[in-house]
């Protein structure tokens, strides 16, 4: 992708939103949203990404006292129930308190040799 994006390529339909965009104008409106400055030097869409994840590793490093993250494995009632009556084998320092909770249910598949 580079700046010279062509405008003719736009889907003109009623579908122009969903399959056709600017992806700088994008970032350009993403960057002005949240506050940052758009990259000046090297103004490719490596360069957003690349600053925005920089500034999303800082804010992670100084939430490092305070961002709890565990994996559990099994089925969610049987694992919040033993979280709850503290019979699952983890560490003390982990909480038993959430404010929030991500479910996935990504099938068990066994490997293909």
């Amino acid at each position: 992708m580079d700046e010279e994006w062509p405008e003719d390529q736009a889907y003109k339909g009623d579908l122009k939103l969903i399959l056709a965009f600017d992806p700088f104008a994008i970032m350009t409106r993403f960057y002005l949203h949240i506050g940052l400055d758009e990259p000046t030097e090297d103004p490719t869409l490596y360069a957003y990404a690349a600053k925005f994840f920089a500034c999303v590793a800082v804010a992670i490093q100084r939430l490092q006292d305070r961002l709890v993250v565990e994996v559990i494995h099994g089925e969610i009632s049987d694992v919040l129930e033993a979280i709850r009556y503290r019979t699952l084998d983890r560490a003390d320092n982990f909480p038993t308190e959430y404010d929030q909770v991500h479910l996935s249910n990504i099938p068990l598949v066994p490997p293909i040799y």
